[in-house]
């Protein structure tokens, strides 16, 4: 993927660029979420006019409010909101990963930028990505950058590092089967990367593949199987794998089990030390921790609307706090989108699940990322309904917002 960058200068133009700070207390917190009823939090200055902001209306929407969900945990406001850009599409997702020394890298269609620790933009670009599907994205020890989509237009796949200025280095070099395989996922491991995709198997039918390639471009492990269909993936740093809810070894692909919720299916999945930690699709915004081997520790829900909250992505940090973004449906809300019938949710607990903090934010959309930085600081990206239109010979539709947020713990 050839990548024009466009540098930010120091002057704003439409507000693109900047984020807007919140400060509300030392912190960030105020009262709960105690009302169902109530729109959520102020998607800030740097969205305003860009994206349908909710506000309370007179009908129920799809359910009626819960209060058991995580009421009593106060809600947080953002350090600062940041308009990323503009897709055309809303099935992508938007991919997120904390940059070394502060800031963060962003990925989804037409858009690669990173910004720094304050909401700053430091570069972007949408070259070579107005086509992207999937995509997935890594930020190496070195400051270097993964990233690799797949191209509706053309049924290609990209897989290139960049710099941390989004200088193009040159192609990842894998040697998938099929050009056109599908990269949801990567990890360092050492000087290997660990990568789930889609790709072809023995058979020539498309399968879901873990790949170990080391530095030379050697394909040193392959495991591929028809039958897995979901799309989490964690790599401890012990060298032990979630793939698709499997469990196996980077080392050598031997398969020691499967990571299966007490209730509901794997949606997302990442790792804490030698823990994995995923989210639940049961109806409920669910989050659970399991051990190496699969064993539950925990698995809690966070219901606030009683039906279709989606909890997409988790992180956590060394001393197990986690953080789960993802959506709850529309309540008491006349109007529906084009793209999103929810609000963007985002909530923290402690190592054992109690919800320490949530913000839900007053616009269309939903929060489609996580990651946290060394220095402990939350990036939550997302995308929101547009109040911008786009045009073609099948008519007209309203564009992607897409935005980030920075909170603290």
């Amino acid at each position: 993927m050839a990548v024009t960058v466009t540098f930010a200068s120091a002057c704003t133009e439409d507000g693109d660029e900047g984020a807007d700070e919140v400060a509300d207390g030392e912190d960030g917190t105020t009262g709960g979420d105690t009302s169902c009823s109530e729109a959520g939090s102020d998607p800030g200055a740097a969205l305003e006019g860009r994206v349908v902001e909710v506000s309370p209306g007179a009908s129920e929407g799809f359910g009626q409010c819960s209060s058991g969900w995580a009421t009593d945990a106060p809600a947080r406001e953002p350090e600062w909101t940041a308009h990323v850009g503009q897709s055309p599409e809303g099935f992508v997702d938007m991919k997120v990963e904390a940059y070394p020394g502060g800031g963060a890298v962003v990925l989804t269609n037409n858009v690669f930028a990173r910004f720094d620790g304050a909401g700053e933009l430091l570069w972007s670009s949408s070259a070579g990505l107005e086509s992207a599907g999937r995509v997935a994205l890594a930020v190496e020890p070195e400051g270097t950058i993964l990233a690799a989509y797949w191209s509706w237009e053309d049924d290609s796949t990209g897989f290139d590092r960049y710099d941390g200025d989004g200088n193009a280095l040159g192609a990842v070099e894998v040697a998938f089967n099929s050009p056109s395989a599908r990269v949801w996922g990567i990890e360092r491991l050492g000087e290997d990367l660990m990568i789930a995709c889609e790709d072809e198997g023995a058979q020539g039918f498309f399968q879901s593949t873990l790949l170990r390639v080391n530095p030379m471009g050697e394909v040193v492990l392959r495991k591929g199987n028809p039958s897995l269909f979901s799309t989490d993936f964690a790599v401890t740093p012990g060298g032990q794998v979630l793939f698709a809810g499997v469990l196996l070894s980077a080392e050598d692909g031997g398969v020691f089990g499967n990571l299966t919720p007490s209730t509901g299916n794997i949606q997302a999945g990442n790792n804490v030390g030698e823990d994995f930690v995923v989210t639940v699709s049961n109806a409920d915004f669910s989050v659970g921790r399991y051990s190496t081997f699969g064993t539950e520790r925990w698995l809690q829900g966070y219901d606030r609307a009683g039906n279709f909250e989606r909890a997409l992505a988790v992180a956590g940090t060394e001393s197990g706090e986690l953080v789960a973004v993802g959506s709850v449906p529309i309540v008491n809300f006349e109007t529906l989108g084009y793209w999103y019938t929810s609000e963007p949710q985002i909530i923290a607990t402690d190592a054992d699940g109690n919800a320490l903090w949530t913000d839900r934010v007053a616009m269309l959309g939903e929060a489609s990322d996580v990651a946290i930085g060394e220095d402990g600081a939350i990036y939550v990206v997302g995308g929101a309904e547009g109040t911008a239109v786009q045009s073609d010979e099948y008519g007209d539709w309203p564009v992607v917002e897409r935005w980030i947020r920075r909170y603290a713990f």
